[in-house]
């Protein structure tokens, strides 16, 4: 529902580059927003695929560096961001799924999300049933 909303939202404000009622802002936010809604995950695959490739192609050590110097830098930049939150440092023993698991997931996501926003699948918004005050 998140990717579909947003890619929504890129496709209604599809001119917000050209539009001067956006102002500078929105030239800095929507390439932002367009590249880590549909660019990234097709970089995430298609990086997938390829380690899969070198791998059966025999460049399987230098699969495992690359895999290994991503992977560190990813948990740095997770440990930085618990110690500017001040959360819990045992928060950094989950970073393994964030890089494997998790973002393969939300890419598969967005993915689903892309193709029906393409394909003019209808989106249903649903809300709860309020009741009292």
């Amino acid at each position: 529902r998140w990717y579909r909303g947003n890619l929504q939202v890129i496709g209604r404000h599809s001119d917000a580059l050209s539009n001067s009622r956006y102002g500078n802002l929105q030239r800095i936010a929507f390439p932002f927003l367009f590249l880590g809604m549909v660019i990234t995950p097709i970089i995430g695959f298609i990086s997938i695929w390829s380690a899969l490739f070198g791998i059966f192609t025999g460049d399987g050590m230098w699969v495992l560096w690359t895999a290994l110097v991503f992977s560190v830098v990813n948990v740095l930049m997770c440990a930085l961001a618990i110690r500017i939150d001040d959360e819990d440092p045992k928060l950094l023993l989950y970073t393994g799924f964030l890089l494997f698991g998790y973002k393969q997931l939300v890419d598969l996501l967005m993915f689903k999300a892309l193709f029906e926003q393409l394909f003019g699948r209808k989106a249903t918004w649903t809300s709860p049933r309020r009741v009292g005050n």
